[in-house]
């Protein structure tokens, strides 16, 4: 499942249904809520999840882990919508969320973009992300540009001399989304995506 953190996110969408999402979200989400005291954001946003991927063309399997992983199922202060001062503004993806002050962070950036609902939240990470990572290509310098369409290349920025230019901090983060992803695509069924390997001499 680690292999995932390889697969290419801008492969567009492969066909995971808005009802499947859902379905693997109301299955899964129980035990945060439980343990939270709040009802997941992510329940009934399969339809946007598939919207977002078919106009951005990243990948909806991707989306949903990544959605799940950085807002635990949904649940967290932050996906909740419930950051002191910044009530009403959702944020799935951690974006903003730096590591010195993630709420206030991450509940900032949600209330620039107006993600005021978990659609719209769900809907204009995605976009950030695929504008920020994925599908735009990221100057380097001296005319070399790198696209980080891939966890792997999210995470470690191969290719980039300034290592800043990575989603996220922890070691693990790759492969926890590609183990997410290997579960979604279990519960509906793998569907045929592309992989990028590094290869180092």
């Amino acid at each position: 499942s680690g292999f995932n953190q390889f697969m290419r996110l801008d492969g567009g969408y492969s066909g995971v249904t808005a009802s499947q999402i859902d379905a693997f979200i109301e299955k899964n989400c129980l035990y945060q809520e439980k343990v939270t005291g709040r009802r997941s954001t992510l329940r009934g946003l399969g339809s946007a999840i598939v919207d977002v991927s078919k106009s951005t063309g990243v990948n909806e399997a991707y989306i949903l882990a990544h959605a799940i992983l950085e807002s635990g199922w949904g649940c967290s202060v932050l996906a909740t919508g419930n950051v002191v001062g910044y009530q009403g503004y959702y944020n799935f993806f951690g974006i903003g969320a730096y590591d010195t002050d993630p709420l206030n962070g991450g509940a900032a950036l949600a209330k620039l973009n107006a993600w005021t609902t978990p659609a719209l939240a769900i809907q204009g990470g995605a976009q950030w992300i695929a504008k920020n990572y994925i599908t735009r290509a990221f100057n380097a310098g001296a005319g070399y540009y790198v696209r980080q369409n891939t966890l792997y290349k999210m995470r470690f920025a191969p290719g980039l001399n300034n290592t800043w230019h990575q989603y996220a901090t922890s070691l693990t983060w790759p492969r926890s989304i590609a183990s997410l992803i290997s579960n979604v695509y279990i519960y509906a069924g793998q569907k045929s995506v592309a992989y990028d390997v590094p290869l180092y001499t």
